[in-house]
């Protein structure tokens, strides 16, 4: 079986080359054997594909942007991970700012997280502090 990536790429080419269900169903069914996207192998799959490349499918035109760009570590603090360490904070029962910042100048040299990287440092020493927390109320 192919992944659902493939099974949607597919339906784009489909979709973009116009092709009415039977002729798509057709074109399963000689190229690969099958008469459902769901029920293809991966050689069937590449099949189809060369199939609808020849009748003039080319793909996305745009390429997908990496996403090691979103997951810079440099990159500033994401809402999220500011988010998370006021609740992490919250659980532990810090609600003094100067009870925070002490924490953080401990483990960055800041008294805020600047960075990404700096963040998730913070936010997964809460979590294990949390954890800690936890296990010794039980």
């Amino acid at each position: 079986m192919i992944e659902r990536k493939q099974l949607a790429v597919l339906h784009i080419a489909k979709k973009d080359l116009s092709l009415d269900d039977d002729v798509y169903r057709q074109i399963l069914q000689q190229e690969a054997g099958v008469s459902s996207s769901r029920d293809l192998s991966l050689d069937g799959f590449r099949k189809v594909m060369k199939r609808l490349e020849q009748l003039g499918y080319k793909g996305s035109a745009k390429p997908k942007q990496s996403r090691s760009k979103t997951k810079d570590p440099n990159a500033i603090v994401g809402p999220w991970q500011a988010q998370k360490i006021r609740q992490l904070f919250a659980e532990l029962g810090w609600h003094e700012t100067e009870r925070q910042q002490g924490f953080t100048k401990k483990m960055i040299g800041k008294p805020w997280a600047q960075t990404r990287s700096e963040a998730n440092k913070i936010i997964e020493a809460l979590k294990a502090m949390s954890k800690r927390q936890e296990v010794q109320r039980k």
